[in-house]
């Protein structure tokens, strides 16, 4: 039987360092996992005293800008730093921790209210 190696991107929108437990959690899973490749996107610093199980770190250089007038371009800017990254690694799969991104994803929209009964937000 032939096995193959399975090629893993993954990151985190932040520092390279073990500060969460998602960070702590795929490092100990991807090292469990035999046959496989991980390539891992962060940002610098990067903590030279963590000793993770990727493969490969790839510092990303997009400026964060996570808020104000800037967001929609530093959005535009960070989708097409990891967009061409993924397409020269070619990744079996993708695991995309926590983008960072909280309000560029759609807010869902608000329960339908009756006309009678008074908003949790008004006075009654």
């Amino acid at each position: 039987m032939t096995t193959s190696v399975l090629n893993i991107v993954t990151g985190i929108n932040r520092i390279c360092e073990p500060s969460s437990g998602s960070m702590i959690l795929v490092n100990d899973l991807y090292a469990a996992m035999p046959d496989i490749h991980t390539t891992f996107l962060g940002r610098a610093p990067v903590d030279q005293a963590w000793k993770a199980t990727f493969d490969q770190l790839i510092t990303l250089s997009t400026t964060k800008r996570p808020q104000g007038r800037d967001f929609d371009r530093y959005v535009d800017e960070f989708t097409r730093e990891v967009g061409a990254l993924i397409e020269r690694l070619q990744p079996d799969a993708i695991h995309a921790q926590y983008s960072g991104l909280p309000s560029a994803w759609p807010s869902p929209e608000p329960p339908a209210t009756s006309r009678s009964s008074p908003s949790p937000t008004s006075p009654t």
